[in-house]
């Protein structure tokens, strides 16, 4: 089990991470709710929709629809319109470069 899914499973069946959850939530659905695109990525968590109330109709789960490395992500440059990294930055070894790559 990787450190996301445990994350995710700690999340979604417990009390605390329900209600850290429950916060995240209402975080990212005012911070995606207003963003229009053609392309949305979530990172990781396949089973929370931190998308929910976004305007972008073809949005996509990294880690469920796809299988990449986190430092090489598999888009074109200026390809995908929004990026939501939800609790990444905390497991990932090279958080600089995992950035430049979202920001590419």
């Amino acid at each position: 089990m990787t450190n996301f899914e445990k994350l995710q499973k700690w999340l979604i069946h417990t009390p605390t991470g329900r209600y850290v959850l429950a916060q995240d939530k209402i975080f990212y659905h005012n911070c995606v709710q207003h963003v229009f695109g053609y392309y949305a990525v979530q990172i990781q968590f396949a089973q929370i929709n931190f998308l929910n109330g976004n305007k972008i109709s073809q949005h996509y789960v990294l880690g469920q629809d796809i299988t990449c490395n986190l430092h090489f992500l598999p888009f074109e440059t200026n390809s995908v319109d929004l990026i939501i990294c939800p609790h990444i930055l905390e497991f990932t070894d090279n958080y600089y470069r995992f950035l430049e790559e979202c920001y590419r």
